[in-house]
């Protein structure tokens, strides 16, 4: 991943924000379009200021409620399609030009200066500093200004009628004095551009550090990226010479080369335990590389009946165990079919991996124990063994990369230490959950719930 990649990927992220404040505003603009309805209510009653008229509160609410409408439903398309920054500071300008204009027409209703309502442009401009860059948002805050006070500047030119609902001196001063209100307008301007200076800079500052964290962040993926592709071709570089080793050294065990005296025997037996555990390891490592990197369509999965395949997953445990006298049995609860929605590799890798290190860290003659039931979370499957055990203060690193506790690799040393990162890495690709218990007076229990398909189940 290239810096324009980068930073299109920093731009995508504050595009997905831009579109989650959009969605927030129009939420709380739901109890600005209540409040209206309800002070509309209230000028009704006889306890209501003679001349607050009830026609303005309710024409404000009405209109704001259908404009609301209109901007839920362009969130939702916002939020479903990819639009442009620009795009979308288009849309926030109109919906906080209508927001304003309301509050202009509720500023008036309510006799301007008489009530604190003027000031409600102060918390908007938190809004402002939200959707726009720092310019773009000086420019709308002082349009925000000129929209909010527009009708007590008009009601001093003669344009509008006066409205004077509590006798309010200070609205008559400012009336009748132009210099009176000039002063209060200044101050009015002043604050507001205060509140704006410090949200636009406090809002600047946590910007330039989200962009930072989201840089690094995309260089981590990227250098992570890097290291899985060396990884796995250095891997799969080693897989074929590895096999022909093997394939030589077993060639050599079985006589084909001529006779092996006995000591030698011995030690091609151990080149080749080691071939094969490598093998294992290497083919672990490009499993769970694949796993991570797997890209899911909606196509792959399709609807599993949980207990037709785990019967097949019990079937090969139980050939797995059979040397060590380990038996394998599947205790089926559920009352109905569990259909999970998945692929049989993806479910034959989550439970092969959990059936054969329960076989093998069973003691001999152990039993291990399957048992599927439905509960409210979905389809739940349990696998008990009699086993070793998993000590409890290394309970939460078993789904490292090549972790082995110290108990499991004294038991059976054979292990990669990748079985149960790839087992975390399958359930998190078919939404399943893993919970680990211990069993008394031993063993272990590993408890998967998957979803239930839609279709099914």
């Amino acid at each position: 991943m290239g810096g324009d990649e980068i930073i299109c990927c920093v731009q995508d992220v504050h595009c997905r924000e831009l579109v989650d404040r959009i969605g927030w505003a129009v939420r709380l603009r739901w109890l600005f379009v209540a409040a209206c309805f309800v002070v509309g209510i209230g000028a009704m009653l006889p306890i209501a200021p003679p001349g607050l008229e009830a026609v303005y509160f309710f024409g404000v609410g009405a209109a704001l409620m259908v404009a609301n409408g209109i901007y839920h439903t362009q969130a939702r398309t916002a939020h479903l399609k990819c639009l442009a920054t620009r795009d979308l500071r288009r849309l926030c300008f109109i919906q906080l030009t209508g927001d304003y204009l309301a509050l202009a027409v509720v500023a008036y209703a309510l006799g301007t200066v008489e009530t604190p309502v003027l000031f409600l442009v102060l918390p908007n401009i938190i809004v402002v500093a939200l959707f726009f860059t720092r310019v773009q948002g000086l420019l709308v805050t002082l349009f925000a200004l000129l929209l909010v006070t527009s009708p007590l500047i008009l009601e001093s030119l003669g344009v509008l009628p006066e409205r004077v609902l509590f006798g309010s001196p200070l609205k008559q001063t400012l009336l009748a004095e132009p210099g009176a209100l000039a002063g209060f307008l200044s101050v009015l301007i002043l604050c507001v551009l205060l509140c704006w200076y410090l949200v636009a800079t406090i809002m600047e500052r946590l910007i330039h550090n989200e962009l930072e964290l989201e840089e690094s962040y995309q260089q981590m993926v990227r250098l992570d990226e890097e290291r899985t592709r060396a990884v796995l071709l250095g891997t799969h570089e080693l897989k074929a010479p590895l096999a022909a080793i093997k394939s030589y050294v077993y060639t050599l065990r079985d006589g084909y080369a001529g006779p092996v005296p006995d000591r030698a025997l011995v030690v091609v037996e151990r080149i080749g335990r080691r071939c094969d555990r490598l093998l294992a390891k290497i083919t672990d490592i490009m499993r769970l590389s694949n796993l991570r990197t797997y890209v899911y369509t909606g196509t792959q999965f399709v609807d599993v009946d949980l207990f037709e395949v785990l019967c097949q997953f019990v079937r090969e445990a139980s050939d797995l165990g059979r040397e060590r006298g380990v038996s394998v049995s599947l205790n089926n609860q559920a009352q109905a079919p569990a259909v999970v929605r998945a692929s049989r590799e993806h479910l034959h890798t989550l439970f092969s991996n959990l059936l054969s290190n329960a076989v093998n860290y069973s003691y001999e003659n152990g039993d291990v124990t399957v048992a599927l039931k439905l509960t409210p979370q979905g389809a739940e499957v349990d696998i008990d063994d009699q086993g070793i055990g998993i000590p409890t203060e290394v309970r939460d690193n078993i789904f490292d990369e090549f972790y082995r506790a110290k108990n499991a690799a004294a038991h059976h040393e054979g292990g990669t230490g990748l079985g149960m990162p790839i087992v975390k890495a399958t359930a998190h690709l078919l939404g399943a959950s893993i919970d680990v218990q211990a069993l008394k007076p031993q063993g272990t229990r590993f408890r998967v719930t998957l979803p239930l398909s839609e279709g099914g189940g």
